[in-house]
């Protein structure tokens, strides 16, 4: 069975999202994460928040809001577990803890 796969949403205005770059940087050593940067304005502007608070994973710019509203997203930071069968096991809306999602993706491995 393949890892499961962290999609998480976040935003450069969402100051929750702040207290959780870390958690998903460290997450993201151990277990493909795509990070989804919405309504953050460009390229650039969304480029240097990276720089500037640390966030290493790979993200995909949302500067419209399309993907947020494909995803059904009603708050940021909001996270999925994508596990086999590319099937949502998990969603965590807010703030949760490094082992919180750690815990999500084990769950998301083994069943």
């Amino acid at each position: 069975m393949e890892k499961p796969v962290l999609v998480h949403f976040w935003a450069t205005w969402c100051k929750v999202c702040e207290f959780e770059h870390g958690t998903i940087n460290q997450i993201s050593q151990d277990f493909s994460v795509i990070g989804i940067a919405s309504q953050s304005g460009s390229l650039t502007e969304v480029k240097t928040y990276m720089e500037d608070h640390g966030i290493t994973y790979p993200v995909v710019l949302d500067s419209k809001g399309a993907n947020s509203r494909a995803w059904g997203i009603v708050g940021y930071p909001t996270s999925f577990v994508i596990g086999e069968n590319n099937s949502i096991d998990f969603v965590e809306v807010g703030f949760t803890t490094e082992w919180g999602i750690r815990f999500r993706l084990w769950l998301a491995s083994i069943f």
